[in-house]
């Protein structure tokens, strides 16, 4: 606990083995929250695309293949 604050059982958080109140807990929370920076969405999205072209051309080129085999 950062405050320091004596405070019971039942109003307590425990949050990796440590008891914090209510205020210390809010902080905690508010200091963890964190946004994802827009590169990292686009890079996601460019190798689902990615992933999507190269499934997509693999299906096709096994149906040619299949069809090239009767």
């Amino acid at each position: 606990m950062v405050c320091r604050k004596v405070v019971c059982r039942e109003c307590a958080t425990e949050w990796d083995g440590i008891n914090h109140c209510v205020t210390c807990l809010a902080s905690r929370r508010r200091a963890e929250r964190t946004r994802s920076s827009l590169l990292a969405w686009v890079a996601v999205l460019l190798t689902v695309g990615l992933l999507f072209f190269t499934s997509v051309r693999l299906l096709v080129w096994t149906g040619v293949f299949l069809a090239s085999l009767s």
